[in-house]
């Protein structure tokens, strides 16, 4: 499917809408199209003279046909203009076409030149806005660019399916969400994100509870992260003294949030003292 046949007809087309048959008398063909009033006062507005666009339908210098296709692209630039692009293609898409042509020959025919220049006028239209124009950025030389990257994506493309294992392919599996398992992880986050503000709210009640000694190691050693020795230095104790303290201190800590929760908290026994030594 041609690119532009998503388009909506412009009204300045004959073929396309319902234009009297009179106005077939006062209108500029080019290519199959032929132009409206509104886009010969446009072309007018770029510089081209009356006797210019009564001459396009037979226009036959390379010069003026390059001129022609800058004109119209630019008017599709700046305009967004159905009418001119239309033109355009009906002008620029035979001699593009042949150019891809003329590039695959004597290649292996690993791409399909059709799918090539279609795959270049999608990128013109999506890329319009990057169309610099002018003399010394004519229309052709830039589709042309476009056309040799769309063809050398194109070949990329099928060479990689040609390296690519089919049966790999044909047990792929789409691992993405759906919307439902979306939904329900967004739940389930809400959730989670709840439950721990319940839990902090709990957990700092019952540090507040606690004996100030208990509440000062661990909020020098579990939110102050200072080291064992500096607390044994500030608390007088021995570095076991810290140790007893601390899993002391953790396991009201415990106790305590689970008393709060309603539950009963798993609480680890006490140390061996290997493990003490080790640590």
């Amino acid at each position: 499917m041609s690119p532009i046949s998503s388009v909506p007809p412009d009204s300045g087309f004959i073929g396309r809408n319902s234009v009297a048959p009179s106005a077939l008398h006062h209108s500029t063909v080019v290519g199959q199209y032929s132009l409206g009033s509104s886009l010969e006062a446009a072309l007018k507005r770029r510089g081209f003279s009356g006797l210019e666009i009564s001459g396009l339908s037979s226009i036959q210098d390379d010069k003026q046909q390059r001129r022609l296709e800058t004109a119209l692209m630019e008017l599709f630039r700046d305009e967004g203009s159905q009418a001119a692009f239309l033109a355009l293609h009906a002008q620029a898409a035979p001699p593009l076409a042949t150019w891809v042509l003329h590039c695959m020959r004597g290649r292996p025919p690993v791409a399909d030149p059709a799918e090539v220049a279609q795959d270049a006028w999608c990128a013109i239209v999506r890329y319009a806005h990057t169309f610099k124009g002018g003399s010394s950025h004519p229309f052709r030389a830039w589709a042309r660019t476009i056309a040799a990257n769309a063809l050398r994506a194109r070949v990329r493309w099928i060479r990689r399916m040609e390296t690519c294992d089919h049966r790999t392919l044909c047990n792929y599996t789409d691992n993405s969400l759906g919307p439902r398992r979306r939904a329900q992880e967004a739940e389930e986050s809400a959730l989670l994100a709840h439950a721990m503000v319940i839990l902090l709210a709990h957990l700092g009640a019952a540090l507040e509870r606690l004996a100030p000694r208990d509440r000062r190691i661990l909020e020098l050693l579990e939110i102050g992260n200072c080291s064992r020795d500096l607390v044994a230095r500030e608390m007088g104790v021995g570095p076991s003294g810290v140790k007893m303290i601390l899993f002391r201190a953790r396991k009201r800590l415990a106790l305590a949030v689970g008393k709060s929760l309603g539950c009963k908290a798993s609480v680890p026994s006490r140390p061996a003292r290997s493990s003490r030594a080790a640590s």
